[in-house]
């Protein structure tokens, strides 16, 4: 059984239409990219980027 590719980030939240992608420090995403999530090469997900927004988890107040 084949593995999957390198990890670039973690499915934190989301529903059927909309997924919340936390990506590592290290990779960039760009609108119309495709990626794949699974856990083998016989059970994974296809997914396009369609919309981008970027957050971060440092609170304002220690900026």
């Amino acid at each position: 059984m084949a593995k999957l590719g390198n990890k670039i980030g973690s499915f934190i939240s989301g529903s059927f239409a909309e997924l919340i992608l936390r990506q590592k420090s290290v990779r960039e995403f760009e609108i119309g990219e495709l990626i794949v999530a699974g856990n083998s090469m016989d059970e994974y997900s296809i997914f396009q980027i369609k919309d981008l927004f970027y957050g971060s988890q440092i609170p304002d107040s220690s900026l």
